[in-house]
């Protein structure tokens, strides 16, 4: 052995965190989240964006890689703070005196204004609006002159306002309300405008009445301390684009719009009149054109309009100096399309079609002879276009669209050199959707968002060359959807999501990268995920359902939701049948009983529908058929659930207008699919039982009946009775959760002395009794609502609230914390909370989250779940059922960010000990993580080196080979194996490092003690 250095740690306490997980391969590479508008403060530029972990938030960036991130998780965990409530990005960020305003949605208070003076500190809420949880869905941000305008969707008193704020809560004020009584009005524009003498906001009104629709006028004088209510300009409903515009010289304060598409008109604010600059005569009406805001360059007001036909217009503001510039398209006097007014190079540019070419990049110097079309780039391809316009420096920036039938959309971003009169492709984004949104100008760069099929919707920066064009940098790396566990041996099965958004696929994992796999290629573009949710071992194979399954070639037949099965490789996942070939079958309900795969599914044949029914299969086509059609009426909500294998049958509940939905079973015969027992005899409502549960020799459920309510009933095979009226009369004691550890029965239940509460039975009346963990007080009764029952050598653990008022005067709340219950000898019941995870001073105080739903997940002696410390965000726990016992796994998203979602997907595989779960790192999305739960004794035998070392991952508990390309790195190796007892090193054991130089060393670490 060359350099190798032995330690041995022999650990009397536990190893606080005796497992670190690893990513076992990032699924999903491709980020599909959008990028939202773009706001630029100082030397930073704000936008939205989705990194796939987060949600929507507010990120900045200042033109490189490491200065763009997220600037605050407003709205913590997976859920957005800066969701569209409005469908669209309109006006969410915008700058007002070098502070960001924008709009963020929170639990605690919904989507509210926010405002930002770029530190942390300093993001805060400007005022609930709508006071509470609810949201007052901010639109129409606009920047005045020493105010804020929006529009609140809906407030305390009013459900459409437009207000105005100077950033304070007391400051923000309703200028006018909009809505009144049953009127859905809405607000088209806002714009305001300011001068030495007088400042306006002008507000555009449609959809209200024809007496209160149109452009309304708030004056603010020099000695006013608010805007004064709106006024409305008479006969402007239906006016679109406003621009105010202010002539310096000749002291003109002027609003400019269109009429609809009838005309363009001035209203000048110092006469207080209204001038009709053009009327429209469209000899061809222009369809569903869109009219683009006019622009203004040297005093002169450019606009598209027509006389006679459709052209380029400018006007000083008079009628005699309105005049034409050109018409655009002589050929067959249509729409010529202009839009994209822009001033560049001290000339107008737009785009439009002169009716030869197509969408084409025009320029005009307000001549005739100088309105011209600058290069035909495009040619006369119909299907592209041209979007919107963006000026740096001595460029115009645009973005060209095109189609192909290779690539369906492409889209290109271009640059316009005035000086060489040059158009030149900056970069080439190749998708099904054609996007690059939100361009903005930052320190003589241009920052956009844009899309391809490898790194979706990401950040972009241009300098104005095709090299300078690259990707900022890659914030969002997707989430693959992990779910639906399953084992087959030592390889665990899921679905999962690689970056397809409307499709999944069946995978595969022994533990490694190289070992996590496809097993299937799913494309079911109307679900998402494809693969079902449920699997089932049956004979050795993987049955689920699944759709639209193609071979490794991509070709193969379509089918809609029907039966698969797999044995784990490409070739053996096959379609068992195609129930209906009419559409899905939708298989699930899975239950295995005397060598019968029992589901539900529905079916039709010769225009009949069987609706969904009880079926069968022995894993062939021809062993998959219906075993009866129960119920005729073919309902939806008729299907037999609650499928369970009980005395060589499979039990159930099904529906029959004579009876409702009652107890049944099946030997997998027609003859022998029957009723059980008609619980609920005075109706045919149908007692609904639910939680079916088998407990020595017995069927346990609960079941109503209008004599009892909800209650725990019993079937023996022969008689089925009640067990115990919990909450006496006929009401129900609200069941749910039943699990037995072989002895007893545990579940939750109502009663009306001690709330929701854990209860005991052992099947009889007197043996049923409740465990009650928060007593009634002189305050109230309020139960521990427990959940996520799990059994774990014997004892029942699971998750409750408590309240113990004895802590006064400290806060009593304790928590939704995990307990547990077990019965020692002689019956004596032993209760105690594991662990109180969760002890931070403010917030709900839960170490799990109700969203969670059990039971946990174990292995060994070990139990799994998702936790909190207050502290550190959700993350992987595990519990030995000690308080000492009982530690977070690993700070996987390290601070308070979420490394798992509060109700995270964990599976175990007792045959490979391996523990998943899907979570994140914050570097990748949510992806597919594992750790292998360490054995109490280890033999090592073999020789370890850095080209070998790698498979030995199945003992291997934590390793890392710095092996890099200098020589520096080369060989070194450092490895950790860590078990319970022993580490037991046989002769022939070594570490071996290839070429080690001098100054490296091989070193092993033997951690004995280190596990739960």
């Amino acid at each position: 052995m060359k350099n190798i250095y032995f330690i041995l740690l022999f650990l009397i306490s536990f190893y606080n965190k005796a497992q670190q997980p690893t990513l076992i391969k990032d699924i999903n590479t491709v980020g599909n989240y959008t990028l939202g508008n773009y706001c630029k403060l100082g030397n930073v530029v704000y936008y939205q964006h989705n990194d796939g972990v987060h949600g929507l938030e507010l990120w900045r960036t200042d033109g490189t890689a490491a200065g763009t991130y997220m600037f605050m998780d407003i709205n913590p965990g997976f859920e957005s703070s800066q969701s569209p409530d409005l469908n669209t990005y309109e006006d969410k960020l915008i700058n007002f005196n070098g502070i960001l305003y924008f709009t963020a949605k929170t639990t605690d208070f919904g989507s509210e204004l926010w405002k930002s003076d770029g530190t942390i500190a300093g993001t805060v809420m400007v005022k609930d609006i709508n006071p509470g949880p609810g949201s007052s869905f901010i639109q129409k941000l606009t920047a005045g002159i020493d105010v804020v305008v929006f529009v609140a969707t809906y407030n305390s008193t009013n459900s459409n306002a437009v207000y105005t704020t100077d950033g304070s809560a007391a400051g923000t004020t309703v200028l006018k309300n909009i809505s009144t009584g049953g009127l859905y009005p809405y607000v088209k524009e806002i714009v305001s405008g300011g001068a030495v003498f007088s400042n306006y906001i002008f507000i555009n009104i449609g959809n209200q009445n024809n007496t209160n629709n149109g452009i309304f006028i708030s004056t603010k004088g020099l000695f006013a301390s608010n805007y004064s209510i709106p006024t409305l300009l008479p006969n402007t409903e239906n006016a679109e684009q406003l621009l105010y515009h202010v002539n310096a010289s000749s002291n003109n304060f002027n609003l400019y719009y269109y009429l609809g598409k009838s005309s363009f008109k001035k209203y000048n604010l110092l006469s207080n009149s209204t001038v009709t600059i053009l009327n429209f005569t469209f000899s061809n009406p222009a369809g569903n054109y869109y009219l683009p805001k006019p622009i203004a360059l040297n005093d002169i007001i450019y606009f598209p309009g027509s006389s006679s036909q459709f052209g380029l217009y400018k006007t000083d503001g008079t009628v005699a100096g309105t005049s034409l510039v050109k018409l655009i398209n002589t050929i067959d006097d249509s729409n010529s399309n202009i839009s994209n007014l822009t001033i560049y190079n001290n000339q107008i540019y737009f785009n439009a079609n002169d009716g030869i070419h197509n969408d084409e990049l025009w320029r005009s110097d307000g001549t005739p002879a100088g309105t011209v079309m600058t290069i035909d780039f495009i040619g006369n391809n119909i299907d592209s276009y041209l979007g919107e316009f963006m000026v740096e420096g001595s460029n115009l920036f645009y973005k060209y669209y095109t189609y192909d039938p290779v690539n369906f959309n492409r889209v290109n971003f271009l640059k316009y050199t005035a000086s060489n009169n040059n158009i030149e492709a900056l970069i080439n984004l190749v998708s099904g959707e054609p996007y690059i949104y939100n361009m903005i100008v930052y320190n003589q760069s241009l920052l956009f968002s844009g899309y391809n099929e490898i790194t979706g919707f990401e950040l972009y920066r241009s300098d104005g060359t095709p090299a300078s064009t690259y990707l900022l940098k890659d914030s969002d790396q997707g989430e693959s959807g992990v779910k639906n566990f399953i084992d087959l041996g030592s390889e665990t099965f899921f679905s999962a999501n690689d970056g397809n958004l409307f499709s999944s696929k069946l995978w595969k994992t022994n533990g490694t990268t190289s070992g996590t796999l496809a097993v299937s290629q799913v494309d079911y573009p109307y679900y998402n995920p494809a693969i079902g949710s449920e699997f089932i071992n049956f004979n050795g194979k993987i049955y689920y359902a699944s759709g639209n399954v193609f071979n490794s070639s991509g070709i193969g037949n379509t089918y809609d939701y029907e039966l698969w099965s797999t044995n784990g490789t490409m070739a053996g996942t096959t379609l068992v049948k195609n129930i209906d070939i009419d559409g899905s079958s939708n298989p699930r309900n899975f239950c295995v009983t005397n060598n019968i795969l029992f589901f539900t599914a529905e079916s039709s044949y010769d225009d009949f529908y069987f609706g969904r029914e009880l079926w069968r299969t022995d894993g062939t086509a021809a062993g998959t058929y219906l075993v009866k059609d129960i119920n005729e009426d073919d309902g939806y909500l008729d299907e037999p659930k609650n499928l369970i294998a009980f005395n060589n049958y499979v039990y159930f509940t099904a529906v029959t207008f004579a009876n409702g939905r009652e107890l049944w079973r099946s030997d997998g015969t027609e003859a022998g699919t029957v009723l059980v027992s008609d619980i609920n005899t005075l109706g045919s409502g149908g007692s609904f039982p639910e939680n079916l549960v088998v407990h020595n020799g017995k069927l346990y459920f609960s079941a109503y009946t209008l004599t009892y309510g909800r209650e725990l009933w019993v079937h023996d095979g022969t008689n089925t009775t009640l067990v115990k009226d919990i909450f006496p009369g006929n009401t129900n004691s609200n069941i749910s959760d039943i699990i037995s550890n072989g002895t007893s029965l545990f579940f939750s239940a109502y009663s009306i002395t001690n709330g929701q509460e854990p209860w005991v039975s052992d099947g009889t009346s007197a043996g049923t009794f409740v465990i009650n963990i928060n007593p009634e007080t002189n305050f109230s009764i309020e139960g521990s609502n427990p959940a996520n029952f799990t059994i774990l050598n014997g004892a029942v653990y699971f998750v409750a609230n408590k309240t113990d008022f004895t802590l006064l005067p400290g806060d009593p709340y304790i928590g939704r914390e995990l307990w547990v219950y077990s019965q020692g000898l002689f019956g004596i019941s032993n209760l105690r909370m594991v662990s109180n995870i969760n002890k931070a001073p403010n917030g709900t105080k839960n170490g799990i989250d109700p969203s969670y739903k059990g039971p946990f997940k174990t292995i060994g002696n070990s139990l799994f779940f998702p936790g909190t410390d207050g502290i550190h965000g959700y993350e992987l726990w595990q519990t030995n059922g000690r308080e000492a016992g009982t530690h977070m796994v690993v700070d996987l998203f390290t601070g308070s960010d979420d490394g798992l979602r509060p109700d995270a997907k964990i599976h175990t595989n007792p045959v490979s000990g391996r523990v998943y779960f899907d979570g994140t790192n914050g570097q990748n999305g949510r992806e597919l993580w594992g750790l292998t739960v360490c054995p109490n004794a280890l033999t090592l035998n073999t020789i370890i080196n850095s080209s070998g070392q790698r498979q030995q991952a199945a003992t291997t508990i934590t390793s890392n080979v710095a092996q890099g390309s200098t020589p520096a790195d080369y060989g070194n190796l450092n490895i950790k194996y860590r078990a319970g007892k022993s580490v037991l090193l046989q002769p022939g054991f070594s570490v071996e490092g290839n070429k080690l130089p001098q100054n490296r060393k091989s070193v092993f670490v033997a951690e004995v003690g280190g596990c739960l």
